[in-house]
């Protein structure tokens, strides 16, 4: 199932596995409208539903030979901070359940690769249903080939574009908006199982 972006009419939001055609800002009006379907479908209660959505290229080996990386958490909205979930935490806890599965990691300042964790959420004011769209990537040094005027190969050097992405929608009530740590943590062990497939001990 691929999700078009400019036409919300093919979303089918329950669709265990969604893959994105293509990336957009969380802030754009088609996001937007996606999160507002998403809260269409829950019950007005203090549960949460959600999915994994993944880019169709996506393979693990492109994490080998990564020695050691740094991460880094986006900062929360101000509303989902009051209400519970902090960046705080949620940087914490990336970092702790990299460690236990064995992967180094050091601070952001320095010049490595980057596990990069943002949460985007939206609130519906009458419910208090918060929408929220996970986002981690992995950034690296990287670049591509082009051929130049006198067609000659040259390569073009791209600071820290993301190399492997994972993603996750979906909706909670602000009572237990914490919970949305749980569903980061998902995320991390796939990084996890993918990064160690790659560079077994």
């Amino acid at each position: 199932m691929i999700i078009h972006i400019k036409n919300l009419a093919k979303i089918q939001i329950n669709s265990p596995i969604l893959t994105w055609a293509g990336r957009a800002d969380m802030n754009s009006l088609a996001i937007s409208g996606i999160l507002l379907l998403s809260l269409s479908i829950v019950p007005a209660s203090s549960g949460q539903k959600g999915h994994i959505h993944t880019f169709k290229v996506n393979t693990f080996e492109i994490l080998k030979n990564v020695p050691k990386i740094a991460t880094l958490v986006e900062y929360v909205e101000v509303d989902a901070d009051s209400d519970g979930l902090h960046r705080e935490d949620i940087q914490q806890a990336v970092e702790l359940n990299l460690r236990i599965a064995g992967i180094r990691i050091v601070d952001v300042t320095q010049p490595v690769p980057c596990l990069y964790t943002a949460i985007h959420t939206f609130k519906q004011k009458d419910t208090g249903i918060y929408a929220y769209d996970i986002e981690m990537s992995f950034q690296d040094y990287t670049g591509v080939w082009r051929y130049s005027n006198k067609h000659v190969p040259v390569y073009l050097s791209i600071p820290m574009g993301t190399i492997w992405h994972k993603s996750y929608i979906g909706c909670v009530g602000s009572n237990n908006i914490w919970t949305i740590n749980e569903n980061v943590k998902k995320l991390i062990d796939i990084f996890s199982n993918d990064y160690l497939k790659a560079n077994p001990k």
